[in-house]
């Protein structure tokens, strides 16, 4: 019926997570790694009044951690057998080894690779659909026991040793396997050896490719290998590149305090309403207000160019869950259209990028279900070959639609950030609008975050598939009150 098919979307306010611990009466708060916060971080402590920083020694008095010298191997099969050969080492010598990876993805490659050469008797692996983890924990530290994790367990996760043969003979052997998104989860993953006073030892195995994460070049790496100065680099390289991520945050933090304040009016507004005409008109006036305070994209056409992680570890049911998404964020954007009166004309492109990219459709109206094109065809992951795909089909975008990338990774890789620095440059007299999306745990979000930042659009997360489905309806939801936002 025509009531069911009339009505307003109204937008009701937006919380700043920054601002709601402000409202707190105390706060306090325990780390194990307030000693590597920058200045920004440390401002921003100083803003939610935090009066006193107190560092407590570790009551097992100084760690007996041995620490090796990083290692940068430029191929990548180099790369993995290095890794293995570390590994034994250790192993002949009755020890237990845990390593470290980016993501699910880089662990599934490695632990491929490992079985195919029969190089491990006993290995297990920890992630987040592991079960019994409690188990592969206490495992993990038994002598002879190769375990293999996402970077996620690297942080409070506590791997006890209570084996003596593994203690006796040098203790766990911690390898991580890229470069950490910050000082803290560095100091985060080389905790996992060398616990409780126990000995242990720490190695940072790279491979070259991954560098450019933290803005390494060739040039850069080649002069600290040589001058032996490789750890002080990444250190550098790598707290510049966060500083960037935080500054970022922080300024994202205070563009979102504007509507924070208008929404805490209306809050309370709502909360002292007495049915009085000044209340009624002052509820008004608010929402309104609320209504009111958006970004206008002239024209209500869109070109959706849809940018999709179709590797490996995107098989089976990940494949299925984000082809729900992207068919949920298609019916978000044609009802939401509908009932604002407007017939949905906006144009679809689907690229798919694993080791290579594939455009699976081009110019597809959004009418026509474009997701029935999207076709899994498995792989590594290349964030440089699907951004530049899409770039070549964006620039060519017609005139009167406005164009939108949506860029979903379930992981991470070595690139990226030059293509979709790119694109947000070259089609910003476009109005383009970028949008990247991270799945799952394994995804490296600090790397997905910068991307957002340096495509000068936003971030969205789904951590399954449920809230995968409900960041993609979300952006639809924004790019549509955008749009016809008067």
């Amino acid at each position: 019926s025509l009531q069911a098919h009339v009505g307003l979307n109204l937008g009701c306010g937006s919380f700043s997570f920054a601002e709601i611990p402000q409202q707190f009466d105390y706060i306090f708060g325990v780390s194990g790694t307030l000693s590597t916060l920058n200045s920004v971080e440390i401002e921003t402590l100083c803003k939610y009044k935090f009066e006193r920083l107190a560092y407590a020694p570790s009551i097992y008095g100084q760690t007996t951690r041995d620490v090796e010298k990083p290692v940068v191997i430029s191929r990548k099969d180099d790369w993995m057998l290095r890794i293995i050969q570390s590994i034994n080492y250790k192993i002949e010598a009755q020890r237990a080894s845990i390593v470290f990876f980016a993501n699910n993805e880089a662990l599934e490659e490695f632990k491929a690779y490992a079985e195919a050469k029969n190089s491990f008797r006993n290995l297990q692996v920890l992630n987040e659909l592991t079960p019994y983890k409690d188990a592969v924990v206490k495992r993990a530290t038994t002598s002879g026991m190769v375990t293999l994790a996402p970077r996620i367990f690297g942080r409070g996760v506590d791997f006890v040793c209570r084996d003596p043969k593994t203690r006796s003979n040098g203790g766990v052997q911690v390898i991580q396997t890229f470069p950490a998104s910050s000082a803290a989860e560095a100091v985060q993953i080389s905790g996992r050896t060398a616990r409780q006073g126990d000995p242990g030892s720490y190695e940072l195995i790279l491979w070259e490719e991954d560098l450019a994460s933290i803005n390494i070049s060739s040039s850069e790496l080649t002069a600290a290998q040589e001058n032996y100065t490789l750890q002080a680099l990444l250190d550098k390289k790598r707290d510049e590149v966060y500083t960037k991520n935080v500054e970022q945050l922080v300024e994202k933090s205070k563009e979102a305090l504007d509507k924070h304040k208008l929404t805490m009016e209306f809050h309370n507004a709502l909360v002292s309403y007495d049915n009085t005409p000044a209340a009624k008109g002052d509820i008004r006036r608010r929402i309104l207000e609320l209504n009111n305070s958006g970004n206008v994209v002239q024209g209500s056409k869109l070109h959706i160019y849809y940018c999709l992680d179709d590797s490996g570890s995107m098989a089976g049911g990940p494949w299925d869950q984000l082809k729900q998404a992207v068919t949920a964020s298609e019916n978000k954007r044609i009802e939401l259209c509908q009932n604002a009166g407007a017939n949905p004309q906006d144009l679809v492109t689907i690229v798919n990028y694993s080791s290579s990219a594939k455009v699976m459709c081009q110019r597809v109206e959004i009418m026509k279900n474009p997701e029935r094109n999207m076709q899994f065809r498995g792989g590594g992951t290349n964030f440089a070959a699907g951004l530049e795909a899409v770039y070549q089909e964006m620039k060519n975008v017609a005139e009167g639609y406005v164009p939108v990338l949506l860029f979903m990774s379930d992981g991470g890789c070595g690139n990226g950030e030059a293509e979709i620095e790119k694109i947000g440059k070259d089609l910003k007299d476009k109005n383009v609008q970028v949008y990247v999306i991270g799945f799952g745990n394994g995804c490296n979000t600090a790397k997905m975050q910068n991307m957002a930042s340096l495509g000068g659009g936003k971030y969205f997360f789904g951590t399954d598939g449920d809230n995968l489905q409900l960041a993609f309806e979300e952006i639809s939801v924004e790019l549509t009150t955008t749009t016809f936002h008067t």
